[in-house]
């Protein structure tokens, strides 16, 4: 079967990481980077479609320091890898959200009573971390957060403020 293409790109049943019970079609993954890890200022997150094995998986999630939180998104069978080393590892039942970005323009509108915009500074990523405290989390690495808005293409931070 062919892959089809939609609007927003491949079709959401072809897409790497939005079927981690089946292994992604070779043309979707011969051209990508592998073992990808992204350093994110509280932690790393780890792209489990981008590791060949558990194994990997598993090596470089041993590899979190103390005080830091490591996530791994995308990975293939998780429920396989945590079941291999239950005392280790766990499934967080937290949501997370996916923003097709490559054709994503935010709406012109205002939100009402909530503005969303681009963290400008360190002082916002500051901000945050007073934020990530209250809540209990892991603060990041300011400088870490404001390399990453700045340098990589891949990491937006958003900010969202009360109107």
């Amino acid at each position: 079967m062919s892959p089809k293409r939609s609007r927003r790109g491949w079709d959401r049943d072809h897409a790497i990481s939005t079927t981690s019970w089946e292994r992604p079609p070779e043309h979707l993954t011969a051209d990508m980077d592998r073992n990808v890890v992204l350093e994110a200022g509280w932690g790393r997150l780890v792209f489990g479609q981008t590791f060949d094995s558990h194994e990997g998986l598993r090596e470089v999630l041993r590899g979190e320091q103390g005080g830091r939180r490591d996530i791994c998104l995308y990975l293939h069978d998780p429920h396989v890898l945590v079941a291999s080393q239950p005392q280790e590892f766990f499934i967080d039942p937290s949501y997370t959200y996916r923003m097709w970005m490559h054709r994503y323009r935010p709406d012109p509108r205002p939100a009402g009573t909530v503005n969303v915009r681009q963290l400008q500074g360190d002082h916002d990523a500051e901000a945050m971390n007073r934020i990530y405290l209250r809540c209990g989390m892991v603060p990041a690495d300011v400088d870490v957060i404001w390399d990453n808005q700045r340098t990589t293409r891949h990491v937006t931070y958003l900010i969202a403020e009360d109107t």
